[in-house]
């Protein structure tokens, strides 16, 4: 697991840090913080025998002008995928509660 309090380290825009931490891991729980290096990413994680991808996203990233190309990329990764539609409008004032929801790709031997 890597985090903000781990030692390893992962930096999108550094892909030196990817390998070893997909090391020994069957699920990755992604948020993509604007780059565009998320297919090359997903292609190296199914590579490495991660099964699954779960994608943290948001419709109103389309309102701001940001296309869902990341969805895209994770439901053809060939990995089984989760995506977590998060809605912001249904957050406020709403502490403690959770807004998401989630769409399931195929599961089955890829």
């Amino acid at each position: 697991m890597v985090s903000r309090s781990t030692p390893e380290r992962f930096d999108w825009s550094d892909d030196t840090t990817w390998e070893p931490v997909l090391q020994d891991v069957e699920a990755v729980y992604v948020v993509n913080e604007g780059t565009d290096r998320l297919p090359e990413f997903t292609e190296l994680a199914a590579g490495s025998g991660v099964r699954r991808l779960v994608l943290l996203s948001a419709r109103v990233w389309a309102e701001m002008g940001r296309d869902l190309a990341d969805e895209r990329v994770v439901e053809q990764s060939g990995a089984e995928w989760t995506i977590h539609l998060v809605q912001p409008e249904l957050h406020r004032g709403r502490r403690g509660r959770r807004a998401d929801q989630g769409r399931r790709g195929p599961v089955g031997d890829r």
